[in-house]
């Protein structure tokens, strides 16, 4: 009989609407005892996944499962980069962006099931002032949002859209410089999205070319839209065609800066200060990921 895998679920018990004793019991009654010796662990703060997935490589864990949305997905990533230690997802927060973009449903025991199959797929990870993201950054308006979600008291999707229509007619565009290897941009946007993935989460679709293994970052230059064209602009985010407004321009690049002129970023939904100038950089291939077959 093959040695069985190490495998650890870290768990962030204030994502999504179970109980941790629900999810630690769905796991068990679906996890593949016979393939993985497995242990379960809840954080207790921000950063302790990264903390514990960092420990997990030092540990020689061969997967390590993120058990939560966006943030925790990045934290643990994170530390796996550049790594022989594989991830595992199960996505139970409100966006679940690189969980969309690599077909990983949000129903637990099917998310499990992926993981029992143990197919593992390479993906890009990009590099920001020395920290990572795997799905999408950005600059301006969506850094804003994701600052002022991370103090609301109002959580899920819900709470994210009442806050996008509360601040979005407040916001001014700002400047900013784009150098890369390609060209040099001085733009006037609402923000910048910087996509390794195609979307932000539940189906908002920015970027619909981009891939998380082609070693290309997708810079979508996203200008301030009218309030007549608000809804024309909304439907093609959702039907994968925001390409085609004349409100955003998307380039294409592995490595560059951005100046800015506020310091705020987010890396996959979780706000950064950063400072006005950023240095990005794609590492191909960097990062295993348990998929679908």
């Amino acid at each position: 009989m093959p040695e069985k895998k190490k495998i650890l679920f870290i768990i962030n018990p204030i994502s999504g609407p179970l109980r941790y004793e629900d999810i630690n019991e769905r796991i068990g009654g679906i996890i593949d005892y016979n393939c993985f010796d497995v242990e379960g662990v809840i954080t207790t703060h921000k950063f302790h996944a990264h903390e514990l997935a960092k420990q997990a490589v030092a540990d020689d864990i061969d997967y390590v499962v993120a058990v939560g949305g966006d943030g925790t997905v990045n934290e643990v990533a994170s530390a796996l980069v550049h790594t022989k230690a594989t991830l595992g997802i199960v996505p139970i927060g409100s966006g679940n962006g690189l969980a969309r973009h690599l077909k990983i449903p949000g129903d637990i025991d099917k998310a499990i099931e992926i993981i029992n199959g143990r197919t593992v797929k390479l993906v890009d990870s990009v590099e920001l002032n020395g920290k990572y993201f795997f799905n999408m950054a950005g600059l301006g308006f969506d850094a804003h949002i994701a600052n002022e979600f991370e103090d609301s008291t109002v959580r899920g999707i819900k709470g994210y859209r009442k806050l996008i229509a509360k601040e979005y007619f407040k916001f001014k565009p700002s400047n900013y410089e784009i150098f890369t290897a390609e060209e040099n941009l001085s733009v006037n946007a609402l923000m910048l999205c910087l996509a390794n993935g195609k979307q932000w989460g539940n189906g908002a679709i920015i970027s619909p070319k981009s891939s998380v293994s082609d070693a290309v970052l997708e810079i979508c230059v996203v200008k301030k839209v009218p309030s007549l064209f608000l809804p024309f602009t909304i439907r093609k985010l959702f039907n994968k065609k925001i390409e085609s407004s004349r409100f955003i321009n998307i380039l294409k690049t592995k490595s560059g800066v951005i100046i800015q002129k506020g310091t705020l970023v987010h890396l996959d939904g979780e706000p950064y200060e950063m400072g006005n100038k950023i240095d990005f950089k794609v590492h191909h291939t960097s990062l295993n990921v348990l998929v679908h077959r």
